[in-house]
């Protein structure tokens, strides 16, 4: 499939990209490369993301990062995304040794849920990030 022309003008799921190029992106964010180290701190000042938190274990909302708790102990940071048929999603450990990123064709439509699409992109992150304790 040519993804190359796929874009529906908003910012969380329009930009071409490849998971490889999301997860480099987002261990470079964490690693401290691309802000300095105060500036990914104030990113990961949360405050609770209730809405979330029904299928996301304590999910929190910063300044343009989430984070939920693995079911392995420890937390994941995450920024998905998605518009219509694509969802995106992503996450990295804490000590940032492991990230994973899901790309799949979405059933988004109006009036449809995604909380069983999220659930089920998370649950294969989780599994990727836990998998190597």
């Amino acid at each position: 499939m040519d993804v190359s022309t796929y874009a529906n003008g908003h910012a969380d799921s329009s930009m071409i990209s490849t998971t490889s190029d999301v997860n480099r992106f987002f261990r470079a964010l964490l690693g401290g490369q691309l802000l300095r180290p105060a500036q990914v701190k104030q990113m990961q000042q949360t405050v609770p993301a209730k809405p979330f938190q029904d299928f996301w274990t304590d999910a929190g909302y910063g300044l343009g990062l989430m984070k939920r708790r693995l079911p392995c102990g420890g937390w994941a940071w995450f920024k998905g995304g998605g518009g219509w048929n694509s969802l995106s999603d992503n996450a990295i450990t804490s000590d940032g040794r492991r990230s994973a990123t899901v790309s799949i064709a979405s059933n988004v439509v109006p009036g449809r849920s995604l909380v069983p699409q999220l659930t089920a992109t998370a649950a294969l992150i989780d599994r990727a990030l836990c998998s190597a304790q």
